[in-house]
């Protein structure tokens, strides 16, 4: 965990055997969980201990999401999707490959939208949207054939879904973003942008925005009209960006990069206001808690680390045994 405010790391939780994918807070704030190529941790925040494991989860799976309401977890990745009891772990419902997998080496690929109750799933050229608790699918839509998806995200009222996407080969430099209207999965809008910006997505908390990263830098896309409002080149262009978040508040986006650190950014500014070390390898993931309080981050070097934007109080390392 880190503090955002003071720079300074408050907790390493330990104990995944292989690099953590993802890292998803709870509605309350209360509890972090993490996925790791079939295991799946959720740690009691106040106590900083793992309050349940599981290996239930597939092999495949690499991105999580916490219900609205805290009381389900779902998983996704190359192997299906699952629903977990966020109480106790327990497998509630599943969808294997065939149906619902998700690509991804890195990029979120799974998304929740309360208001319709159901999750998007993104495969290589296939978003299909699953009820939320039987995972029964709902709406298959296609990317156009050239196209690979890179990722989606659901917009903050779940009205929405934008799925960021290359041409495959790369021989041209462009990117698209395409809006989805929820839950009919009609297109509303498309729009045509430099490749090294699509990557991962993530909406502002009043979705009017896109903050938009790839390859060495981030963008700030306007959600209606698709022109970019300002970008963030990271490092001098010698990082790459592997994951975005935007703080609850809406003045901040912090990302993920390949050197090991995270950079949080103004979304009005063209450079990082801060940059945190103590990742050992490439951040994979990071993410907010709902209050904007505390960033948490993971990475290849199967650690999670949390600061604390209030306080900056250092906490002892937590290993799980």
């Amino acid at each position: 965990m880190w503090d955002a405010e003071s720079a300074s790391e408050i907790a390493v939780l330990r104990g995944h055997t292989r690099e953590v994918g993802d890292v998803c807070w709870s509605p309350d704030s209360t509890e972090l969980a993490s996925v790791s190529f079939g295991t799946i941790k959720v740690w009691k925040f106040d106590e900083l201990a793992r309050r349940w494991n599981s290996a239930q989860a597939r092999q495949g799976i690499r991105n999580l999401i916490w219900s609205p309401d805290g009381a389900t977890i779902a998983l996704g990745g190359a192997s299906g999707v699952q629903i977990l009891d966020a109480e106790s772990g327990r497998v509630l419902s599943q969808a294997d490959a065939s149906q619902s997998a998700c690509w991804s080496m890195w990029a979120r690929t799974i998304g929740w939208s309360p208001a319709h109750h159901l999750l998007a799933v993104q495969r290589h050229q296939q978003t299909v949207l699953l009820h939320e608790r039987s995972l029964e699918p709902l709406q298959t839509w296609q990317l156009p054939p050239a196209e690979e998806a890179r990722s989606i995200a659901v917009s903050p009222d779940g009205s929405r879904l934008a799925i960021g996407s290359w041409q495959a080969p790369h021989d041209d430099d462009v990117g698209f973003v395409r809006i989805l209207e929820l839950p009919s999965a009609r297109e509303a809008s498309v729009f045509q942008l430099p490749l090294r910006f699509v990557g991962t997505l993530d909406w502002s908390p009043d979705g009017s925005r896109l903050a938009c990263a790839a390859m060495d830098r981030c963008a700030i896309v306007d959600a209606q009209a698709g022109t970019i409002l300002s970008e963030c080149i990271v490092d001098g262009g010698t990082t790459w960006t592997l994951a975005v978040a935007w703080h609850p508040m809406g003045q901040r986006v912090a990302l993920g990069c390949s050197d090991r650190s995270i950079r949080i950014f103004d979304d009005k500014s063209q450079a990082a206001q801060l940059v945190l070390r103590g990742h050992t390898s490439e951040v994979r993931s990071v993410c907010w808690n709902p209050d904007g309080s505390r960033l948490a981050s993971s990475g290849t070097d199967r650690t999670l680390r949390i600061r604390n934007l209030d306080t900056g109080a250092m906490l002892p390392t937590l290993t799980d045994q």
